[in-house]
């Protein structure tokens, strides 16, 4: 049977043969295809408005750009909350989880200006598993959105090998909003960007995966111990870590660590970092690890040795020192490590103290500016 299709006013009319009408359609074009798109308009309009008001951020307690690092994400909202509440971060702290625990940044607020003088208010962007690619990347993004005049920059010098930190490289970089945000073309990315009421529906759009809500939950009980500059603690102590340490936790260090070598990756990650300096005041730190955790890398001290003599070349080749913890086991009590190479709050108490010291002395020097608003 053939059939024919004929529109007329507005109308698809439908014949066969026998000339029987067997379809019509009535298209949605006019008034109501317009007024539709009106409140649909308006309903985006008036939701995106709530979303950037206080009475929604105090209530929600994640917001999210869409990567699969909770923590991450965490740290990225309080971050935007303090930007916005006091107008400016002129301190920022960044780095893996070593640093997250190392630095207390009231603290160092607090230490910096009794000692000096300046008053400067600190952030610890701190996130676990990041490695020297991520770091770098966030380092960029982090600057260019916020401005800090001041950037902390955590170096982990026992953690240059490849094999390190790729699951969060993967869970970040890959995310549309970093692509966006370094310069990619991802649609999403730029929806991530504009909309903050995007943003709070993304830490909840995979929440019929049963191990992400998991993961979920378990980050919203830390953002609840993380105070508004991106410092939280812990209690642990390593006595116990070291006399009765978790089998396979030590069985998955080996495993990581059993290849050790410096990459030459992330020593061009660490120099694309340096180069920030350009834009900002750049000072790295090296985080303190506990002896012990020199047992992982093959090579034991030799490796460390290694590792810290390359690091100190790329610092130095750029006219930068990097404060190192080298050497500070004694200021750190027996009873202030979390476990090898984190520190708790005892611990940070005591690193911030020392490095509170290191910074005074630089902006007295004339070597840092004062980062004041």
């Amino acid at each position: 049977m053939i059939a024919r299709a004929r529109r007329l006013g507005g109308r698809l009319r439908l014949w066969t043969p026998s000339g029987q009408v067997r379809l019509r359609i009535r298209w949605p074009f006019g008034g109501t295809l317009l007024l539709s798109l009106l409140l649909l308009g308006v309903a985006v309009v008036l939701v995106e408005a709530a979303a950037r008001t206080h009475l929604v951020r105090d209530r929600l307690t994640l917001r999210g750009v869409g990567s699969r690092h909770l923590q991450f994400e965490l740290k990225l909202a309080r971050l935007e909350d303090l930007v916005n509440d006091e107008g400016s971060a002129p301190c920022l702290i960044l780095g893996s989880s070593t640093i997250h625990r190392a630095l207390d940044p009231g603290r160092l607020s607090a230490e910096v200006a009794r000692q000096s003088g300046c008053h400067m208010t600190c952030f610890n962007f701190g996130v676990r598993g990041l490695n020297q690619p991520t770091q770098a990347a966030l380092a960029q993004i982090l600057l260019r959105t916020f401005h800090p005049p001041l950037l902390i920059y955590g170096v982990d010098v026992a953690g240059f090998d490849e094999e390190i930190g790729q699951g969060a490289e993967q869970a970040i970089l890959r995310t549309p909003w970093i692509v966006y945000k370094l310069g990619g073309g991802a649609w999403e990315g730029w929806l991530t960007d504009k909309s903050l009421a995007y943003r709070y529906f993304l830490p909840f759009r995979n929440w019929m995966d049963r191990a992400y809500l998991d993961e979920l939950q378990n980050e919203v009980r830390r953002a609840e111990g993380t105070d508004d500059y991106g410092f939280s603690r812990t209690t642990v102590t390593l006595p116990t870590i070291v006399e009765a340490p978790d089998p396979v936790v030590e069985a998955r260090m080996f495993e990581v660590m059993s290849g050790y070598r410096v990459s030459p990756e992330y020593l061009i990650a660490l120099q694309r970092a340096i180069d920030l300096q350009r834009e900002t005041q750049l000072v790295l730190v090296e985080p303190p690890i506990h002896p012990t955790f020199l047992s992982f890398l093959p090579g034991g001290l030799a490796d460390y040795n290694a590792s810290a003599e390359q690091v100190d070349e790329v610092a130095a080749a750029n006219g930068l020192q990097l404060i190192t913890s080298r050497g500070l086991q004694s200021l750190i009590p027996d009873e202030g490590w979390s476990n090898r190479n984190h520190l708790n709050v005892l611990g940070a108490e005591a690193f911030t103290d020392w490095f509170a010291g290191k910074l005074a002395d630089a902006m007295k020097s004339g070597h840092l500016t004062c980062p004041e608003p």
